[in-house]
């Protein structure tokens, strides 16, 4: 007997949260995000919350920009929202503010890597989270993860030889109440280990104005095969072994390899480059 109608509790537009890198800091996630603002802000009231000095995303209707304090976030503000977002990444300096965050607050998690392992690992060696790792590798990974934790923190392995055994993905997630993935594979990974739902969904790009895509060069008999290597260059995207394992290859004048992106060690990256004699075969060009 009850009239339809619209139910009073829902706002007219929704209250969104989004935790983000954003530019100008030198992270595609951060330039994915501020390319969407735009678009959101037409459908939701967001605020954008960076723990950055400075920031660089468009004045957009509908979205506004504020700063928080990891160590002391204003609960009263954020908890006004109806949904929080976190974009979550494998690089600690981008996203470990973020995840202090989302490890309070109930949230989507917009995992942008589906292995965390180098993430964990870098906020235990280089930010003090040992005890913390210690216990996510013990409750997502078992009495092995556990001893192999253990042995990450005392140098005996590197997080390399711990990413695809023990991903720590879920670790990200213990405040989660979905997930966001853009791969398919991940998404498959994901729902068989936990009952969040899981979404897959692709980067929102626009694609209107963009030309064909150009197919690929034939290359012509005796030149060099042309190799490319891009993103946040951090530890986890393994460059040093990349340089050895050219290096090491009787055919490696067939090929050249193209650096693009940040370097987080870039001095060491050029020092091993000099020392395994690549110069002329490899060539940085820094962050595009």
């Amino acid at each position: 007997g009850h009239r339809l109608g619209k139910d009073p509790r829902v706002p007219a537009r929704l209250k969104l949260n989004l935790f983000s890198p954003l530019p100008p800091l030198r992270s595609e996630i951060a330039n994915h995000t501020a390319h969407l603002l735009p678009s959101l802000g037409r459908l939701a009231d967001v605020t954008v919350w960076t723990s950055q000095e400075e920031w660089g995303a468009p004045d957009a209707e509908g979205v506004r920009m504020r700063r928080f304090r990891p160590d002391a976030p204003p609960w009263t503000e954020i908890n006004e929202a109806r949904a929080t977002f976190f974009n979550i990444g494998n690089n600690t300096a981008l996203h470990g503010d973020i995840f202090r965050v989302a490890g309070v607050v109930p949230g989507v998690a917009i995992l942008h890597d589906t292995v965390l392992q180098h993430f964990f690992a870098g906020l235990a060696v280089h930010h003090g989270w040992r005890s913390e790792y210690l216990d996510a590798m013990r409750r997502h990974h078992g009495a092995e993860g556990l001893e192999q934790g253990r042995r990450l923190l005392t140098g005996g392995v590197g997080a390399s030889d711990l990413a695809h055994r023990f991903p720590l993905t879920l670790a990200a997630a213990d405040r989660a109440t979905a997930l966001v993935c853009h791969v398919p594979d991940g998404a498959r990974a994901l729902e068989a280990r936990t009952r969040l739902p899981v979404y897959r969904l692709d980067l929102s790009t626009d694609l209107a104005g963009m030309r064909e895509p150009i197919a690929a060069a034939k290359t012509a008999d005796g030149e060099p095969r042309r190799l490319v290597m891009f993103g946040h260059l951090g530890f986890n995207r393994r460059l040093p072994s990349l340089l050895r394992a050219l290096a090491e290859m009787p055919e490696r004048d067939a090929f050249r390899l193209d650096i693009y992106g940040q370097i987080e060690d870039e001095a060491e990256a050029r020092r091993l480059i000099a020392s395994l004699g690549l110069g002329r075969l490899v060539e940085a060009h820094g962050f595009v």
